[in-house]
């Protein structure tokens, strides 16, 4: 009876043995669905670090995270999405840091956003031909990715899918690519060179921003380049822009060591900040096809030392040419109409600008602290001159007004110590009238500069005219008579009243 007892009783042991061996195998190794459809797609963990999904068909369209997908398996290493699988969904690895391996099947169709972000992933990686949609930052940040080939001839590729991949430096793009997604290659440091295919017609903003490019030849069939696309390219030197391409704002700024570029001869205006900051940048062409040059077109470019302003060009923006500090020659058309504010602020060696007749204003700043322009013609028609417009004009010894000036701001003048002579066509009142409806808070001397330098007028101003006295009257007229018959009257008054107070 003993002997049966123990029998059970090891029976049952074992059994439980097993049970828990068992239940603590299904525990290290956690199932789920993943699937659009539920259980069409299933993933495992191995509990050694290595994710598995298979089944058929797409799996979630959706944020993954949202709906509880388990990210605390920290210590995944390898992703094996199995063939029959078409989707990935998004934030697939969201925090799996350590995935170094992904496996992508021959039927995967969609990557979605932030599939892989964050990944060390594999040095070289190859993207299936079956693969023709990447959605947003579905591989950014993966320091570990150096080589990236497309296989399909053309893939939709969203927003910034490779943004901060440390060292990614070698990318083969789908061969009938027509479209450089916006932030696609930003912050790729090692990135130093790509060829973009001839059938690429837009590269999207801030596509190439802080990467390590060194040339960029730019295809015959683009049309379009985005704002920023090449900002902060500190290793490009040199670009030739074909004819027929839309450049958007501050494109090339930043670049540092930019040195050469030659623009497309049908370029109808340089847009805003198109060149700011390329401190190397020595000369630039304008096209003739140029007819407003934007703000801060050329602000910062510190080694610029001539412009040739095309004929046509009616706009200089504001800050366009602020800070050249080497510009000594800029060649203004009569077609130039207006000046924006600060436009050449700051251009220390410019020693003559020769401003045309229709300009009707010098806007707030727009020659401040050119200190070696010494002399200076406004020009006829001229109608105001606004605040700081020649301050700190250090050298400027010379310059004339034209008497159709109506408004001149304070301060326009001031801190320019080596002025001599200011010639005004107009009167002293017409110049005192200039201060007056600019709204000085106090008139300066005689002199715009607060003193030191000789007003010139053109013109006095005339003297008030006296009111003519009336002419004396003829005494034989009838107005006489009744002049004297009223005096006489007045005088018998008076007597009378004196001879009441004997």
């Amino acid at each position: 009876m003993k002997k049966a007892i123990s029998v059970t009783l090891a029976i049952l042991a074992l059994f439980l043995l097993v049970s828990f061996a068992a239940f603590a195998d299904d525990a290290l190794r956690p199932t789920g669905n993943i699937g659009a459809e539920g259980d069409n797609v299933t993933w495992s963990y191995d509990g050694a670090g290595t994710v598995t999904i298979s089944g058929t068909g797409a799996m979630l369209d959706g944020d993954l995270v949202a709906i509880g997908w388990p990210v605390a398996f920290t210590n995944v290493s390898t992703v094996i999405i199995e063939e029959g699988v078409t989707s990935v969904s998004e934030n697939l690895c969201f925090g799996w840091k350590n995935v170094t391996s992904v496996s992508l099947p021959s039927t995967l169709q969609n990557i979605g956003a932030f599939a892989f972000e964050g990944c060390s992933l594999q040095r070289e990686f190859v993207l299936p031909a079956s693969v023709t949609k990447i959605g947003k930052d579905a591989f950014s940040s993966c320091d570990g990715l150096e080589k990236f080939t497309f296989s399909a001839p053309s893939v939709e590729c969203g927003t910034e899918i490779f943004n901060s991949c440390r060292n990614l430096s070698e990318v083969i793009l789908p061969a009938q690519q027509t479209e450089i997604a916006a932030g696609m290659f930003e912050s790729c440091p090692k990135l130093e060179a790509i060829d973009l295919p001839d059938t690429v017609e837009r590269i999207g903003g801030a596509a190439f921003r802080r990467s390590a490019l060194r040339e960029v030849p730019l295809p015959a069939s683009l049309t379009e380049i985005g704002s920023e696309a090449f900002r902060h390219c500190e290793n490009l030197t040199q670009v030739s822009i074909p004819n027929g391409i839309a450049l958007d704002s501050s494109v090339f700024e930043d670049c540092a060591n930019l040195k050469r570029i030659d623009l497309p001869q049908d370029l109808a205006a340089v847009p805003w900040g198109l060149f700011k900051n390329c401190e190397k940048l020595e000369a630039v062409t304008l096209p003739a096809a140029v007819n407003a040059i934007g703000a801060y077109a050329f602000y910062g470019c510190k080694l610029l030392t001539e412009v040739l302003v095309p004929d046509g060009v009616q706009t200089i923006g504001a800050h366009a040419f602020q800070n050249c500090a080497a510009l000594e020659t800029v060649q203004v058309p009569d077609s130039v109409r207006q000046f924006g504010e600060a436009a050449f602020r700051d251009c220390g060696a410019l020693t003559g600008i020769r401003i045309p007749q229709g300009v009707k204003v010098i806007p707030s700043e727009c020659f401040m602290n050119c200190a070696s322009l010494k002399t200076l013609t406004l020009p006829e028609g001229l109608e105001e001159i606004r605040r700081k417009a020649f301050y700190g004009c250090s050298s400027l010894e010379t310059v004339t007004i034209p008497g159709s000036l109506t408004s001149y701001a304070y301060a326009a003048l001031q801190s320019c110590p080596a002025l001599k002579d200011v010639y005004f066509g107009g009167s002293p009142n017409q110049w005192k009238q200039c201060f007056l409806k600019a709204s000085n808070h106090h008139l300066p001397g005689d002199t715009p500069n607060g003193g030191g330098a000789v007003m010139h007028y053109a013109k006095t101003d005339e003297a008030p005219t006296a009111p003519e006295e009336p002419a004396p009257s003829d005494p034989g007229s009838s107005n006489s008579g009744s002049t004297n018959f009223f005096l006489r009257l007045i005088q018998m008054i008076l007597n009378f009243f004196r001879s009441l107070i004997k």
